[in-house]
């Protein structure tokens, strides 16, 4: 019984040490554009340090369907299976968040946060996402500008981001700088 047990505890422990391990070595391959443990420094580029596991593994899965767009990323995504995207997934959101450090327009800013609510009920007043919804406090603003016109111009599709066709690009820049400015 104590050899039966003591065997059970160390393939237990083999098991964990392997999968935190996994996921740092999986995870490391995305360092080379969303930066150490996400936190980009592209302005192109999501910062993906921090956000929330069920987020990672919807947008990870949506890339390798072919149901999201991008140029790099549709081709890394079909790379890996579910187990890979979990890692990755657990790895990203273990990560603290590093809000950018990209300027932003404070006037834009300003004229954002007075539409921002259109934004809370999926991503929390304060921007910091709940669940499947991403965090868009701290992002780069040219960022959320590309995205959100993704899906104002219907290039990215979601029934939830088809309120965005109701605003102009300038109010879309301005929800942009808003949510980037919350920094903390």
């Amino acid at each position: 019984m104590k050899k039966y047990l003591l065997f059970l505890m160390v393939f237990v422990f083999f098991n964990l040490s392997f999968a935190a391990d996994g996921e740092k070595r999986i995870a490391a391959v995305c360092a080379g554009c969303h930066g150490t443990n996400g936190a980009s420094v592209g302005d192109s580029i999501p910062i993906i340090g921090g956000q929330s596991e069920d987020y990672l593994k919807k947008v990870m899965k949506e890339y390798s369907e072919d149901k999201r767009v991008g140029s790099v990323m549709l081709k890394v995504a079909k790379g890996y299976d579910d187990k890979r995207i979990e890692y990755i997934a657990k790895y990203f959101s273990k990560q603290k968040w590093v809000s950018s450090n990209k300027p932003f327009d404070k006037k834009l800013a300003e004229e954002g946060e007075k539409i921002a609510v259109i934004c809370f009920d999926c991503h929390g007043k304060n921007g910091k996402g709940m669940d499947e919804y991403p965090r868009i406090a701290g992002q780069h603003a040219f960022y959320l500008k590309q995205v959100l016109k993704e899906y104002k111009d219907g290039i990215n599709k979601n029934d939830e981001m088809s309120l965005l066709k109701e605003y102009s690009d300038e109010q879309i820049e301005a929800l942009a700088n808003y949510f980037s400015s919350i920094r903390q």
